[in-house]
């Protein structure tokens, strides 16, 4: 693997580099949405420490939006992969929204089970994306599918550390195993894993998550929106 290909903050590769790659699995794509049941207190828990718990909730409503906008754009099936209860009235409605809950004691496992139940229902290639990206538009996901017919993985890193999308063409469990959840070395953690199961990564452009007051600027991102004051 080349150097260039093991750098976390690459954007994705297209060109004659990547038609040298051997082209992956094709078959029903699927889009996994992770989100949180917006509940003050509950969410943007780092946000809400200088902001209040009420402020950063309805932040997290906003981003919710957002991400069902990107995710019915992006003209794939989508599941809606919910945290602690599945919501019946939520904003993403009864229809064209499957909605799972998602299983385990922490991330890696929920997205590891995620992935199996995918896959073992004929889905590939399969991404994830969490639901707190402003920045995040349907052609990330659009460009995640094209560099998954190259690539075994592709990655769509975050500026703090993490990613913001994750896509699969194959199995790879151990890919979510003791890794460094929620903290900034998560990327590298999982590059390194991705390099000891042989899967070559592609990436898209690095984003910025709302985890932080200082982060509130990123709000500016969203269609239409801006960040109101408290």
């Amino acid at each position: 693997m080349s150097r260039k290909q093991r750098n976390p903050n690459r954007p994705a590769q297209s060109g004659p580099d990547a038609g040298e790659q051997q082209e992956g699995p094709t078959g029903r794509p699927l889009l996994m949405t992770f989100v949180k049941n917006p509940v003050p207190g509950r969410v943007k828990t780092r946000l809400a420490q200088t902001t209040g718990n009420d402020f950063a909730a309805d932040i997290y409503r906003r981003l919710l939006r957002h991400t069902r906008e990107v995710a019915s754009s992006a003209g794939i099936p989508v599941q809606v992969w919910y945290s602690d209860r599945i919501e019946p009235d939520d904003l993403w409605g009864d229809v064209g929204f499957p909605k799972r809950l998602q299983r385990g004691d922490h991330l890696g496992q929920r997205l590891e089970s995620a992935f199996e139940d995918a896959f073992a229902e004929g889905y590939v290639p399969v991404i994830v994306i969490g639901s707190d990206c402003p920045g995040i538009r349907a052609w990330h996901i659009e460009q995640a599918m094209q560099q998954l017919r190259n690539y075994d993985l592709v990655l769509g890193p975050s500026q703090d550390g993490g990613y913001y999308l994750l896509g699969l063409n194959r199995p790879a469990a151990d890919l979510f195993r003791e890794m460094p959840w929620s903290k900034d070395g998560l990327l590298e953690e999982t590059v390194r894993s991705a390099e000891r199961l042989g899967l070559n990564p592609a990436y898209l452009e690095p984003l910025n998550d709302i985890d932080t007051e200082e982060d509130l600027d990123s709000l500016n991102a969203l269609p239409g929106q801006k960040e109101e004051g408290r």
